[in-house]
């Protein structure tokens, strides 16, 4: 009894301790024999990314910064002038990355040269950027001497052609060096020489470096996590991160899109194409942030329209390479006063934007390269459109037919202004501001405009401000320091009413268009005939043409009966063009000012002395330029001056070449007391025989100057 009392105890103690154990589990801790393995060194590293851009100053490798100038201070550059700018990119991070340098203008004032020409420096001045082997076995070694760099230059562009380079540097790899060589080419001529007086022209030079990582570095995956990096500075490939906007309005009818980035604005065509997309296919959905009319397809299917684009920030496109804009889907874009700079579009982009006919307001654009040589309608900000308080500088704009500073085709423009620009336009109706402003009736206005420093080139209908206007009233505008050059084929295939230049608008022959007063200042309208066939010359210089561009081959010219009190120059193609003048010689009094210029000229027709003889004239004040010519000597004189009256004669890089006959390459007379001068600058003169003479002074009294340095001149 006692043993079953106590087996009864025991299994109830037993009981209880489960009991309490389960309580104990239960209702308090996990109170379990436990093991652990810990481990402390399980350390997370950030990777750096670092990239440092030097230059060389002579002796030393000195950071650039924003505010460096890698170029000489002070510098005035001539034809000759080279510089060189040694760089060198390192990796001082511990990331591999990859880099992009570029080289662009960023800012550049046009200048008017002797002849009253509007040029910029970066149409004229060269480069190359090159790359060079530097290791541990090749030192860095700058170019000995001018002669050095300049030979190292095997495909040099115009500075108004960027430049784009990517490479690679592994983490605390080897640094990478580029020389870049900058030069004003020695063939550059008096279109460079900005005239006394005006303001002298100038360039910005903008050099930048953006880097991000380079897929090297490895995940649990792969190598590829950083494929999509963006540079700093750069204009995404993926534009999903975008920080745009979309605020609706009343209904899903009408909203504003607020761009604050360059993704955001490339981000517009990718979003109008997703919208019209959906709408075509009915859907009522919502697409990014945004909601559509749930009316889907139908009656509410261009809803979008009444949608209005801002612009919230400043924008720095950073010259990548991109695509138009396209806002067609949109209803209005209004820059607030923002600035966009640095726009470097694609060959063929016709302009910033691809706008229908919407609105662009209060919006500067800086910068900007167009290049689109067959399109119609083409113009810095868009090829069409209507404009208010729309500015732009700095452009460089090529179009086909319709194409303007900014805009090619559009109606109304209002207090617009183009600075600092060159617009071509391989076809025709070509202007400074728009190409062709055709409007309603009484309803379209051009006025408070501004072009400014401004080449307008075109075939024909090319016009300082306009090409051509239609319906509208045009007035209150300025058009100054600008140059309107048209290039038609010869013989023309413009027709009756079709103008070849005009200072404001060249064609406007319509009933509904009024040309108001407007203010104009030194514009210069130069009719450019291109002439390859020989036949055709002298009906170019007939027609009263101001520029004439001769083709290869042989051409004779009469300038001794022509049209009086006008400006000519003709220009060649080098050794590849011949001219020869007939007809006694060129009779003075006709020309306020001729250039002849990169031509071959061969012996005077019926003539037995003389290759260029200037004849007396009757009309004091005249220039008269050769330039870039070359004469081979035929046994007589290459240029003879006989001059009457007051005139100036430039002779500028030319060369001659054997026997001048009894007198010289240059032979000047004149009779007392007339006040001529002749200029004699870089020109050379070659195995010419002790019985010839470089410049041979026949006749020659008071009142007259020479300036030819370095030249020989004999005196009879």
């Amino acid at each position: 009894m006692t043993n079953l009392k106590q087996t009864k105890k025991a299994l109830l103690t037993s009981v209880m301790a489960l009991f309490l154990c389960f309580t104990m589990l239960l209702g308090t801790t996990y109170a379990w024999f436990t093991d652990s393995v810990s481990s402390a060194n399980n350390i997370i590293t950030a990777g750096n990314l670092d990239v440092e851009l030097e230059y060389y100053d002579g002796s030393k490798w000195v950071p650039v910064t924003e505010t460096t100038n890698v170029f000489e201070e002070n510098t005035l550059w001539e034809p000759g002038h080279t510089e060189v700018v040694y760089l060198k990119v390192s990796n001082l991070g511990t990331l591999a990355l990859k880099y992009n340098l570029a080289v662009n203008v960023a800012g550049e004032v046009a200048g008017t040269n002797v002849k009253n020409e509007s040029f910029k420096l970066s149409n004229v001045v060269e480069y190359q950027v090159i790359d060079l082997i530097v290791n541990d076995t090749t030192p860095f070694q700058a170019y000995a001497d001018r002669e050095a760099a300049l030979a190292a230059v095997t495909a040099p562009a115009k500075l108004a052609s960027a430049y784009s380079k990517v490479s690679y540097i592994a983490a605390k790899g080897d640094a990478q060096y580029v020389a870049m060589v900058v030069y004003m080419p020695e063939t550059v001529s008096n279109e460079a020489n900005y005239k006394t007086g005006t303001t002298a022209p100038s360039l910005n030079l903008g050099i930048r470096l953006f880097a991000t990582q380079n897929t090297v570095e490895e995940d649990s995956f792969n190598e590829n996590y950083d494929i999509a990096a963006p540079w700093v500075g750069e204009i995404p490939a993926s534009l999903a991160d975008t920080t745009l906007e979309i605020v609706p309005g009343g209904g899903s009818q009408t909203g504003t899109i607020t761009v604050n980035t360059p993704s955001d604005l490339v981000y517009l065509s990718k979003l109008a194409g997703e919208w019209v997309s959906r709408y075509s296919n009915g859907l009522g959905t919502n697409v990014g942030n945004y909601r559509e009319n749930v009316g889907g397809k139908g009656t509410d299917y261009y809803y979008h329209w009444a949608w209005t684009i801002e612009l919230a920030n400043d924008l720095d496109m950073s010259n990548i390479p991109m695509d138009s804009i396209d806002i067609s889907y949109w209803d209005d874009f209004k820059g607030n006063g923002h600035t966009i700079t640095n726009v470097l579009l694609k060959d063929g982009q016709d302009g910033l934007f691809i706008n229908g006919a919407k609105a662009v307001t209060d919006l500067t654009v800086k910068n900007i390269v167009v290049n689109a040589p067959n399109a119609e309608t083409v113009g810095a900000v868009s090829g069409n459109g209507s404009m208010t308080n729309v500015h732009v500088e700095n452009a460089t704009v090529v179009g086909g037919k319709y194409v303007g500073g900014i805009c090619g085709k559009g109606s109304s423009f209002i207090n617009c202004s183009i600075k600092n620009a060159t617009v071509t336009g391989n076809n025709k109706t070509v202007g400074g501001l728009v190409g062709y402003s055709v409007g309603d009736p009484g309803a379209a206005t051009v006025s408070g405009n501004t072009v400014e420093n401004v080449t307008v080139i075109g075939a024909y209908n090319v016009g300082g401000l306009l090409g051509q206007s239609q319906n509208e009233t045009v007035e209150g505008n300025t058009v100054k320091n600008v140059t309107v050059k048209s290039t038609t084929e010869l013989p023309t295939s413009a027709s009756s009413n079709e103008v070849r230049t005009a200072e404001v608008a060249a064609r406007s022959a319509f009933a509904n268009t009024i040309i108001g007063a407007n203010t104009v200042g030194n514009v210069t309208c130069i009719n450019v005939v291109n002439v390859a066939a020989p036949a055709d010359l002298q009906a170019a210089i007939n027609s009263g043409a101001t520029e004439i561009a001769l083709g290869a081959g042989e051409f004779t010219a009469d300038l001794y009966v022509v049209p009086a009190n006008r400006t000519l120059t003709i220009t060649g193609q080098g050794a590849a063009t011949k001219l020869n003048f007939k007809n006694q010689q060129v009779r003075l009094e006709l020309f306020d000012s001729l250039t002849i210029s990169n031509c071959t000229l061969g012996r005077m027709v019926n003539k037995s002395w003389g290759q260029l003889v200037f004849g007396s004239s009757t009309v004091a004040g005249g220039v008269y330029t050769i330039s870039n010519c070359t004469f081979n000597g035929e046994g007589t004189q290459g240029i003879y001056i006989n001059q009457n009256v007051a005139a100036t004669f430039n002779i500028e890089n030319c060369t001659f070449n054997g026997d001048f006959g009894g007198e010289g390459a240059i032979t000047i007379q004149n009779n007392d007391g007339v006040a001529i001068t002749v200029n004699v600058t870089d020109c050379a003169f070659n195995n010419i025989p002790a019985t010839s003479h470089e410049i041979y002074i026949l006749y020659a009294y008071n009142g007259w100057t020479l300036n030819a340095p370095g030249v020989n001149a004999y005196w009879k």
